[in-house]
């Protein structure tokens, strides 16, 4: 590919692909395409446009050029504009202060000015003493104290759109919507949101669609009311999604259902404008987060009430009147999310496919660069991390990453930290168990790299876990299984040596929620209160991950 080529088609009014534009920002943006042919193709956009699809690819690729800033740590609702002022200087200096005074966070991070004059930030800038480039921590220390800071767009925030910024402004090419749009997006993109609202193209269902099926299960127990306190539930039935809880991307709040209407008890300032539109849109009345004590105080004597004992809070429990009726059962999301729509399975593979691409380089950075670089359990870990969230759709970690060397490996759980992290040697193996949170599902997978010579013994443990779970994997049967039924596929090679793993074979995976979702798994004997022990259903995802566990020699896992 080339940029002269790029250039001849946008020069011709062709549309782009996203692989090409992401070769025209990327290269640009590392160096390696010059400004007079970046000059060039931003003209040939003057003149010929984007479509909506080109510039919403533009504003992707400008928006992860760099640091995707987190101000969770703001507290309240944060907002910004698109531009600091402009000619006039007359707006977000007057505008901003009264909307901080109201209580609404202003984190605005502004570009240069464009223009014969130059923008707001460069005329502050010129004032002596004014400091217009601050640290993140700063500034998200000064937004809290006083509810507004406008600063200077940091160098590692969208660089891409910053050299394009300063092009734009010598190269006539500053009066173009569809450079202004992907410009002024970016940049807001860049700050983070504290809460989404899961598209149905991903989640493969509206929030109309689930409630009609839970109203449905309510009508048949004759419940009238259903409480929901489950976080994951609360996260599939409403579409919704938050980062209120690491790695598991939840937001604390409760739900109660009626036949009508639904309450939401959550801290508002949590939700943007779309997602208020969207529940009032659909009948789902915000309330604050605490309120849900006082409300069930108030349920009425003639309504009936589901909820599932094991996840409702014993507070909110005792504070129902003891003259309300109680249906103490499982809830009904917990069946439904279990079983994924085929536009969530759909996502769900491509979402492995793209975290099998990140695993895959991963592998061959490992093999290529053990015994030349220092590598350690630990910086395995974050290479590992950094490559998953290359892609965009990859916002987090589903789980802290186990990376366990030689014997560190035989410990299941192992969390390697500066004091006990190995330094990674071309000899034994290194147990990797890792996954990531994607706009298209989650992932959960265990690699063992042999990283040089092993023992025979080694060398038999592995292919027998390799052979458990490649049986399991080619596994058929018949409706009514269960993972008890089927978990000795798995065990059996290892049996057969007389040495079992002490754990289960293989867990429920939730869609862009928790790692570990129930009903269904993989294990010999029922355990209760897991409750991942029932009959397997068309669309249930579950892992497969067998394993050997020596003690002070060494672990092997292979998940899929």
């Amino acid at each position: 590919m080339r940029m002269v080529d790029l250039i001849e088609l946008k020069k011709n009014n062709h549309e782009l692909t996203k692989e090409q534009i992401h070769f025209i920002i990327k290269g640009y943006n590392d160096g390696n395409i010059p400004d007079y042919q970046m000059s060039a193709f931003l003209m040939a956009i003057c003149f010929n446009g984007l479509s909506k699809h080109e510039t919403a690819i533009l504003t992707d690729e400008m928006l992860h050029s760099g640091e995707i800033i987190d101000l969770s740590e703001i507290a309240g609702v944060k907002v910004d504009k698109h531009s600091t002022g402009g000619v006039g200087d007359k707006t977000s200096l007057v505008l901003g202060p009264m909307v901080a005074a109201c209580g609404v966070k202003v984190a605005k991070m502004s570009g240069r000015g464009l223009g014969h004059t130059g923008g707001t930030l460069d005329k502050l800038e010129s004032i002596p003493g004014l400091q217009m480039q601050i640290s993140k921590d700063d500034f998200i220390k000064q937004v809290n104290e006083i509810g507004i800071a406008i600063i200077g767009q940091s160098a590692t925030l969208v660089p891409a759109d910053q050299k394009m910024y300063a092009l734009r402004d010598v190269t006539a090419t500053v009066d173009c919507i569809p450079l202004i749009a992907s410009s002024i997006m970016s940049k807001k993109l860049a700050s983070g949101s504290d809460t989404i609202l899961l598209d149905v193209k991903y989640a493969g269902e509206s929030i109309q669609d689930k409630l009609t099926k839970v109203r449905a299960i309510m009508k048949k127990q004759n419940a009238t009311m259903h409480i929901l306190n489950s976080l994951y539930d609360i996260a599939w039935l409403l579409n919704i999604r938050g980062n209120d809880i690491n790695n598991t991307p939840v937001v604390l709040s409760t739900a109660v259902i009626t036949l009508d209407k639904v309450y939401y008890f959550v801290d508002e300032e949590k939700l943007n404008d779309e997602i208020k539109a969207e529940f009032n849109k659909i009948g789902i009345e915000v309330r604050n987060y605490f309120e849900i004590y006082d409300f069930v105080k108030t349920i009425q004597k003639d309504e009936v009430v589901l909820l599932d004992g094991t996840t409702v809070n014993y507070k909110l429990y005792r504070n129902i009147p003891s003259n309300v009726s109680i249906i103490d059962a499982p809830n009904p999301t917990f069946i439904f999310k279990a079983i994924k729509n085929e536009v969530e399975l759909k996502n769900i593979r491509e979402c492995h496919i793209k975290d099998g691409v990140a695993m895959t380089k991963f592998m061959y950075w490992l093999k290529t660069n053990i015994g030349k670089i220092k590598i350690t359990e630990i910086s395995a870990s974050d290479k590992l991390e950094q490559l998953r969230r290359s892609d965009k759709d990859c916002f987090d970690l589903s789980f802290p990453t186990i990376s366990g060397y030689k014997e560190h490996a035989a410990m299941m759980h192992y969390s390697a930290t500066k004091e006990s992290e190995y330094e990674l040697k071309q000899e034994g193996m290194l147990l990797v168990d890792s996954g990531g949170q994607y706009y298209t599902g989650t992932t959960d997978i265990t690699r063992t790299y042999i990283l040089g010579d092993i023992t025979e013994e080694q060398k038999l443990h592995y292919t027998s876990v390799l052979r458990g779970m490649i049986r399991l994997s080619k596994a058929k049967f018949l409706y009514g299984c269960r993972g008890l039924n089927l978990d000795i596929l798995a065990r059996g090679p290892l049996w057969d040596l007389g040495i079992d793993y002490k754990c289960g074979t293989g867990h429920g995976i939730g869609f862009v929620s928790n790692v570990h979702e129930g009903p269904n798994g993989f294990r010999w004997k029922i355990v209760p209160e897991r409750n991942d022990s029932c009959i397997l259903e068309e669309g249930m995802v579950t892992t497969n991950e067998p394993g050997v566990y020596i003690e002070g020699s060494h672990g092997i896992r292979i998940e899929n």
